[in-house]
């Protein structure tokens, strides 16, 4: 259990980080970060408290998608990661003009936060409500991680455009490939736990 408890809390800062980066990289984000980031700027509530109020959201369909009264842990979930995204913005100040830095910061961002959601997911404690959305995607086309998770960025990328949020060249790799990575890091998780067990 204090296994669990330790990849569920260390995903979630790692996860947390990734966004940071790729927030500060300048060059695009996930389209539900994009989401978060874009109401932000249009309104006086920060980018990770936006996580917090759209999770819960989220929370609210997947409950409905499931047919089932949503966990509370849910809702802790949704708290812990805007927190850490707020702690994160404090912490790291990254803004460059330089592109090449820029798009190296991108990726390790990418690769950081595909890392975190696939080790939190591998504790197996509870979801958070963006990566549940992803699980419930998957499970009602009957397909694998990466499928579920770039349907719905997809979605996310179009409420972007409609608030003009942050949208680039980055949003777009992350749009179709972040979840490549989410589905190869939780299959490689789930064989060292399986070993370690």
């Amino acid at each position: 259990m204090i296994k669990k408890f330790l990849f569920y809390a260390l995903g979630l800062l790692i996860m947390a980080l990734g966004t940071v980066l790729l927030l500060q990289a300048g060059i695009g984000l996930s389209a539900f970060d994009g989401l978060c980031a874009g109401m932000g700027n249009i309104t006086p509530i920060s980018t990770g408290r936006w996580c917090m109020i759209l999770g819960i959201i989220i929370i609210l369909l997947n409950a409905l998608i499931q047919k089932c009264i949503p966990s509370m842990f849910s809702f802790l979930t949704s708290i812990i990661v805007g927190t850490c995204i707020d702690f994160w913005l404090l912490i790291l100040n990254i803004h460059t003009s330089n592109i090449g830095v820029k798009v190296i910061v991108f990726f390790i961002g990418m690769i950081i936060n595909a890392f975190g959601v696939s080790l939190y997911i591998s504790a197996d404690l509870v979801k958070g409500p963006i990566d549940q959305l992803m699980i419930n995607i998957s499970n009602i086309l009957k397909s694998n991680l990466w499928i579920g998770k770039t349907i719905m960025e997809v979605i996310f990328l179009i409420m972007v455009l409609l608030i003009g949020g942050p949208i680039g060249i980055g949003t777009v790799i992350v749009t179709f490939f972040s979840g490549f990575f989410v589905n190869f890091f939780y299959i490689f998780l789930q064989k060292g736990i399986k070993t370690y067990d």
